[in-house]
């Protein structure tokens, strides 16, 4: 989500819950899958592409002159719901 959008943990967290907080099972993954970024150190969208482009750079076979946060661009655009060309419909989708 956050390689999409330049968007803070709670608007994440708020697009998952949509404002049923009584469904716990939902809203502790949430919380879970954010903190464990902030593990990893990664609080921005370039951190977070760049992570997401280090991890599957050998998968994708780019050229090496690639930098991890291009990888994960190409992902994002190739891979991640390619009928829709708008990160925020992405973002959206996938809420």
């Amino acid at each position: 989500m956050q390689s999409l959008l330049d968007t803070s943990d709670k608007e994440i967290f708020d697009a998952v819950v949509q404002g049923d907080f009584t469904n716990t099972f939902v809203t502790d993954r949430t919380e879970l899958m954010l903190r464990s970024f902030n593990v990893h150190g990664i609080y921005t969208k370039y951190e977070c592409t760049s992570f997401l482009g280090e991890r599957f750079r050998i998968t994708v076979r780019l050229p090496p002159f690639f930098t991890n946060e291009d990888v994960g661009n190409y992902l994002i655009d190739k891979v991640v719901l390619v009928h829709l060309k708008d990160r925020r419909d992405k973002f959206n989708m996938l809420m």
